[in-house]
C-alpha cells in the first residue's frame, strides 16, 4: 500500500503506525499493557482524510471468519505486527472496530506481545529510516 492521497492537502501526523510495509497515520493511538507481556492497543483513524483505510481494515477483520462456513480461518492469516515509533505489538488482531458520525474508524486490537523500544534503539530506527529514504531518493547527505 502506497502512502494515500490526502484530501484537502493536509499534512500528515506525526501519529503514525505500520502493519508489514503499510503506513497508516492515526487520530490517536494508545496502548494498555497488562501484567505479563500482552496488551490492549486502540488506535482512532479518520476516513474522511484517508478513505482507503476502510477497505484495508474491513478486509483485515473479515480474514478472521472462513467467508464459506463462517469458522474462524487459521490465526496465521489474520495475526500481525503493529509498529510505531514507541513500540512494536508482535501477533495483534482486531478484536473490534467502530465507525462514529465523524468518520472516525476506531480500532480495538489484541497484542500477544509488547516490546517496548529502548532510546537508543529508537534513535537507531529513526536514522536509518531517515539514511534509507535519502539512499532512495538518491540524494546526496553531503
Amino acid at each position: 500500500m502506497s502512502i494515500p492521497v490526502l484530501k484537502q492537502n493536509k499534512k500528515p501526523q506525526a501519529k503514525w503506525f505500520k502493519i508489514k510495509d503499510d503506513t497508516f497515520y492515526a487520530e490517536s493511538i494508545s496502548c494498555q499493557l497488562s501484567i505479563g507481556s500482552h496488551g490492549d492497543i486502540n488506535i482512532s483513524v479518520d476516513l474522511n482524510t484517508y478513505p482507503s483505510y476502510r477497505k484495508y481494515f474491513y478486509e483485515q477483520f473479515d480474514k478472521v471468519y472462513n467467508s464459506r462456513n463462517g469458522q474462524l480461518a487459521y490465526k496465521k492469516d489474520y495475526i500481525f505486527d503493529v509498529i510505531t515509533p514507541h513500540w512494536r505489538g508482535i501477533g495483534c488482531g482486531i478484536k473490534s472496530m467502530d465507525i462514529n458520525t465523524n468518520g472516525i474508524l476506531n480500532l480495538d486490537l489484541y497484542c500477544d506481545y509488547i516490546h517496548q523500544e529502548n532510546i537508543q534503539e529508537r534513535r537507531e530506527n529513526i536514522i536509518n529510516d531517515i539514511l534509507n529514504k535519502t539512499s532512495d531518493n538518491k540524494n546526496d547527505i553531503n
